[in-house]
C-alpha cells in the first residue's frame, strides 16, 4: 500500500465516476473519497475487496482456534 492515500472529492467522483474507478484497479490501491473535506467513503476494485475479504476470514478462524 503507498504511503500517501488516493483521496478524491465527491464533486470529481461525481464528474468521473468511470476514471477513478479504473484508477483504483489499475493501481490496487483504495480511494479515500471526501465530502466536505471529511473522508467519507473508501473505493476499492472488487478484487482488493475479495482479497480483503479473505484475509479477514482466515483471521476469524485463526481467532477461534486461539480462544
Amino acid at each position: 500500500m503507498s504511503a500517501i492515500p488516493n483521496i478524491v472529492p465527491i464533486s470529481d467522483l461525481r464528474q468521473d465516476a468511470a476514471g477513478i474507478i479504473k484508477r483504483a484497479t489499475a493501481s490496487g490501491e483504495p480511494v479515500v473519497v471526501t465530502q466536505r473535506g471529511r473522508g467519507s467513503a473508501v473505493l476499492q476494485s472488487a478484487k482488493a475487496y475479495e482479497r480483503t475479504q479473505r484475509e479477514n476470514e482466515i483471521l476469524r478462524i485463526l481467532a477461534r482456534g486461539d480462544a
